[in-house]
C-alpha cells in the first residue's frame, strides 16, 4: 500500500531511465556501426565474458550481434512506449523537454543513416516515432527543425521525410504539415542556389510528395511558388513546375466532378504560370515547363480553349538556342497532335472545306429566321389596324341599334374557345423559336469548333516546316527527334507531313549510325508497323499503294535512298510476303511502275512466293503488254534476276 503519487513518481523516473538506456545504446551501436562500416558485436566484460565463452558448446561459431536488425526493435519500442498512455504518468503536467528529446534524437539519428531509409520497417518506425512525439509530447517544432536539416544534407532523405507527411495528413495532423511546409517555403533561396546538393534534396521532396499528394501541394501553394517566382536555382523552379503539373492533373480530375468556380480560377493561374515560364531565363526550365505541358496533355488535363496557346509557345520554342529544349518542344507537339481533341485524321483541306459548310449553313439560317422575324412583325401591324377597325365599326352599329349587341356579343364558352386557341398558337410560336434558336446554337458551336481545328492545324503545319528543317540539323537529337515526330503524326494524314515523310529518305546516308538506324525503323514504323496488327489483303494493298505514292515523284536522290532503306528492310527479314504479293498484283494488273521499281529491290526477300507469279506471268499475255514499256520491263528483269527457282 503505497501512495498513488509515489507510484507515478517511480513510473516516471522508470521510463526516463528506460527511454534514456535506448537512447544510449542506440548512440553507441550507430558511432561504432560508422566507426567499423560492418557489424558491431556485444561487449563484453572480465569474468562474465569468459563463463559466456564457455558456457558455449566447442565447434559452435560464437553468435554475433547486428545493429541493422536490432534497430528496428529500438525504433518499434519507443514507438510501442509512446503509444501508451504517458499524459496520465505525468499528469497534469506534459512531459519534461529532456525526456521527449530522446525519442526524437533517437530517430533522426536513425533517419540519417542511409540503410535507414532503405528499410521499410525500420523507416516506417521512426517515422512513427517522430509523428507521435510531435503529437503528444510537444516536440512538433523540434520534429519539422530536424527533419530540415537532415533533408539539407542527405541526398535520401527526401523519401522520408514524404512519407512523414503523408502519414501526418493522413492521421489529420494538419498544424504539423502546415509547419512542416511553411518550413520548406522559408528555406534561403539564395544557399539554395549556392548549394545544388540541397536544392537536389529539397526538389526530390517536393517531386515526390506532389505525385503522392497533389492536393496537399495545392494547399500549400502560396509558400512553394515563391522558389519559383523569385529563386535563383532552377532545380526549385523544376520542383515547383514539376508539383504545379501534378496539381493540374488533380484540379481536372476535381473540375470533371464539380466545375467550381473557385477551382476553374485556380486552374487558369496555375496555367498561366506555365504559360509563364516557358521564358525563363534556364534552359533546363525551359526544358522543364515543357515537359511539364506533355504531361498535361497526356492526362487529358489541357482546357481546349488553351490548347492553342500551347501549340504556338512550343513552335516558337522549336527555334530555341537549346537543343534540349527543342526536343521538349517536338515531344510536345507529337503528344498534342496524338491526343488533339477534333479527329483521327487532320487533312486542312478537309477541315477548311467542313468550315466554309458550316459557315454557309449559320449564315443561312440567320437569313431565314431574320426573315421570318420581318414578316412577322408586319402581320402583327396588319392584324392591329384590321382589329382597330372592327372596334370602331362595332362602336356604330351599337349607336344604331342596341338590340344587335346582345345578338352579337359572344357567349362565354365561345369566349373561352378563343382564348384557348390563342395560347395554342403562342405555345407553338414559342417551341417553333426555341427549335430555331437550338438549330442557330448548334451551328455556331460546329462554325467554332471547325475555326479552332483550323487554326490548331494550321499552326501544326508550321511547326512541321520548322522541324523538317531540324532534319539538315548538325546536332543528331535534332534530327531524331524530328524523325520520331513525323512518324507519329503520319497517320494523322496531314499534308505537309505526308511530304516531309520523303525528306527523311536521304539520312540513310548519314555518317552517324543513332541516325542512320532510325531511318530505316521510322519506315518499317510508318509502313509495315500497322500490318503486324491486321495483315489482311485489303491492309496489304493499302500499305502497297502508300509505298507506291512514296517512290511516285521522288527525285533520283530519294529513290536511291529508298532502295537502300527497303534492301536495309528485306535483309532484316522485315517485309511481309503478303505486302510483296500485293505489290506484284500492282505491277501486272495496273502495270504500276513504282510496284515493279520496289519488288526489283526486294524480291529476293520471298523468292518462293513470288517464284509462282513470275512464272505464271511469263506465260501469260501479260508479257507482251510490259515488254512494251521499257522501264517496267527493266523491273521485271530485274525481279527475275533475284528470283532464284526453289524447285531447282
Amino acid at each position: 500500500g503505497s501512495h498513488p503519487a509515489s507510484e507515478f513518481l517511480e513510473a516516471r523516473n522508470a521510463l526516463r531511465v528506460h527511454a534514456f538506456l535506448l537512447k544510449w545504446m542506440a548512440s553507441l551501436a550507430e558511432r561504432a556501426l560508422s566507426e567499423a562500416g560492418q557489424e558491431v558485436k556485444v561487449p563484453g566484460k572480465g569474468k562474465a565474458k569468459a563463463k559466456a565463452a564457455a558456457a558455449k558448446p566447442k565447434g559452435r561459431v560464437m553468435e554475433t550481434w547486428t545493429w541493422e536488425t536490432h534497430r528496428i526493435k529500438l525504433l518499434q519500442g519507443m514507438r510501442n512506449l509512446l503509444l501508451a498512455n504517458l499524459e496520465r504518468v505525468w499528469s497534469p503536467v506534459k512531459p519534461e523537454e529532456e525526456f521527449a528529446s530522446l525519442f526524437v534524437s533517437t530517430a533522426l539519428a536513425a533517419l540519417e543513416n542511409a540503410a535507414v531509409a532503405k528499410d521499410k520497417d525500420a523507416r516506417a518506425a521512426a517515422v512513427a516515432v517522430l509523428l507521435r512525439s510531435a503529437a503528444v509530447m510537444g516536440q512538433r517544432t523540434n520534429v519539422v527543425t530536424g527533419v530540415m536539416n537532415i533533408l539539407h544534407n542527405h541526398e535520401h532523405m527526401p523519401g522520408p521525410a514524404v512519407e512523414l507527411v503523408v502519414a501526418a495528413a493522413h492521421q489529420g495532423e494538419r498544424d504539423f504539415v502546415s509547419e512542416m511546409m511553411r518550413e520548406f517555403g522559408c528555406v534561403p533561396m539564395n544557399e539554395l542556389a549556392r548549394d545544388a546538393a540541397a536544392a537536389r534534396n529539397f526538389a526530390g521532396f517536393l517531386g515526390e510528395l506532389s505525385e503522392l499528394m497533389p492536393g496537399l501541394v495545392l494547399t500549400n501553394m502560396s509558400v512553394i511558388n515563391p522558389h519559383l517566382q523569385m529563386g535563383e536555382s532552377y532545380v526549385m523552379r523544376n520542383a515547383v513546375l514539376h508539383a504545379i503539373g501534378h496539381t493540374l492533373v488533380e484540379l481536372s480530375r476535381m473540375i470533371q466532378l464539380e466545375r467550381t468556380e473557385t477551382a476553374l480560377k485556380t486552374r487558369e493561374t496555375l496555367l498561366q504560370i506555365m504559360r509563364e515560364r516557358v521564358n525563363d531565363v534556364n534552359a533546363f526550365t525551359r526544358s522543364k515547363v515543357l515537359q511539364v505541358w506533355a504531361i498535361l496533355c497526356e492526362s487529358d488535363a489541357i482546357p481546349k480553349k488553351t490548347q492553342p496557346a500551347v501549340v504556338q509557345l512550343a513552335t516558337v520554342r522549336l527555334e530555341d538556342k537549346s537543343a534540349q529544349v527543342r526536343k521538349s518542344a517536338i515531344q510536345l507537339l507529337r503528344a498534342l497532335v496524338q491526343k488533339n481533341p477534333y479527329a483521327h485524321s487532320l487533312p486542312l483541306s478537309i477541315f477548311k472545306d467542313k468550315l466554309a459548310g458550316a459557315e454557309t449553313q449559320l449564315e443561312a439560317a440567320e437569313q431565314a429566321v431574320a426573315a421570318a422575324s420581318s414578316q412577322h412583325f408586319k402581320s402583327d401591324d396588319a392584324e392591329g389596324e384590321s382589329h382597330g377597325d372592327s372596334e370602331a365599326k362595332s362602336e356604330v352599329a351599337k349607336g344604331a341599334d342596341g338590340s344587335q349587341e346582345k345578338e352579337d356579343t359572344p357567349t362565354e364558352n365561345e369566349g373561352d374557345g378563343s382564348k384557348e386557341e390563342v395560347k395554342e398558337e403562342v405555345q407553338e410560336e414559342v417551341k417553333e423559336e426555341v427549335t430555331v434558336d437550338k438549330e442557330i446554337e448548334e451551328l455556331r458551336s460546329r462554325v467554332n469548333f471547325y475555326q479552332a481545328a483550323v487554326q490548331f492545324v494550321t499552326t501544326i503545319h508550321k511547326a512541321v516546316s520548322i522541324i523538317e528543317s531540324l532534319l539538315r540539323s548538325t546536332t543528331t537529337s535534332d534530327v531524331v527527334e524530328a524523325m520520331h515526330f513525323l512518324v507519329g503524326v503520319y497517320p494523322f494524314q496531314m499534308e505537309v507531313a505526308q511530304q516531309s515523310t520523303r525528306k527523311m529518305l536521304l539520312l540513310v546516308w548519314s555518317k552517324e549510325t543513332a541516325i542512320a538506324e532510325s531511318v530505316a525503323e521510322a519506315y518499317h514504323t510508318i509502313f509495315l508497323a500497322p500490318l503486324q496488327a491486321e495483315e489482311s489483303k485489303e491492309m496489304c494493298t493499302v500499305t502497297a499503294q502508300r509505298l507506291c505514292e512514296l517512290a511516285r515523284g521522288g527525285s533520283v536522290g530519294e529513290l536511291t535512298s529508298l532502295e537502300k532503306v527497303m534492301q536495309q528492310l528485306a535483309a532484316s527479314k522485315q517485309l511481309p510476303s503478303s505486302l510483296l504479293l500485293a505489290l506484284w498484283d500492282l505491277m501486272e494488273k495496273q502495270g504500276t511502275m513504282e510496284a515493279a521499281s520496289l519488288l526489283s529491290l526486294c524480291a529476293g526477300a520471298a523468292p518462293k512466293v513470288l517464284w509462282p507469279k513470275m512464272k505464271a506471268m511469263l506465260r501469260s499475255p501479260a508479257l507482251h503488254t510490259i515488254q512494251t514499256n521499257p522501264v517496267l520491263s527493266r523491273c521485271v528483269s530485274l525481279i527475275a534476276e533475284r528470283l532464284v527457282d526453289p524447285s531447282q
